[in-house]
């Protein structure tokens, strides 16, 4: 349960680092914008805060399980980008 609380409050952080798109008249603008996503990350951090208190060894796991899935995410990420310049630098070669 801590590792799903986690990750809604991360999928909300995203939101945050989204760049805004211009002004432009079909764009919705939320009300009072980053101001709600900012309390529901107070919220899910104190939720996560009372996990830790209640269930220190889960909550410690699901820590771990999310920190172990950045690096593998990098090499994913990495490897994948690899790919697909071998594969441009090849077919521009030929």
């Amino acid at each position: 349960m801590p590792a799903a609380v986690s990750f809604l409050g991360l999928s909300a952080a995203a939101i945050l680092v989204v760049p805004r798109p211009s002004d432009a008249p079909y764009v919705f603008r939320a009300p009072a914008h980053p101001l709600p996503i900012v309390v529901f990350l107070v919220l899910v951090a104190a939720i996560v805060v009372l996990f830790a208190v209640a269930r220190p060894l889960q909550t410690l796991t699901s820590a771990m399980v999310i920190a172990l899935g950045i690096p593998v995410g990098w090499l994913i990420i990495r490897r994948r980008a690899l790919m697909y310049f071998n594969a441009a630098t090849s077919s521009r070669s030929t």
